[in-house]
């Protein structure tokens, strides 16, 4: 049985999580390097799922699989709904480490990667 590892799709995918224009309309390039880093995930053995808010939207699912084949990204699945994984890859987490007592701070000092 795979492990799967999923990633969320704006911030992590696609490279620019602050112009949202919609569901279905993804106009900007992927992350640089993230093609060839799911590349060697799966060709570590690891399965790759894709999870996106967009796929609530009826054609939401079929704007990233596009976009993913346009981009000649492969990736096993792509779904609305977290799935069981391994780990989860997303611009926007906050690590949990065990201590409850630290989230708070946490929360507080986040940064996303592009800000």
């Amino acid at each position: 049985m795979k492990k799967t590892v999923a990633f969320d799709f704006d911030g992590t995918i696609r490279s620019n999580p602050t112009s949202w224009k919609g569901a279905t309309v993804i106009d900007d390039p992927p992350l640089p390097g993230i093609r060839e880093s799911i590349e060697s995930i799966r060709s570590a053995g690891y399965e790759v799922v894709i999870v996106s808010y967009r796929c609530e939207h009826p054609r939401g699912k079929d704007a990233i699989q596009s976009y993913l084949s346009e981009h000649n990204i492969v990736v096993d699945d792509v779904v609305a709904v977290k799935p069981r994984a391994m780990c989860y890859v997303d611009s926007r987490a906050v690590n949990f480490d065990g201590h409850p007592d630290t989230l708070l701070d946490k929360i507080k000092g986040f940064k996303h990667w592009s800000d």
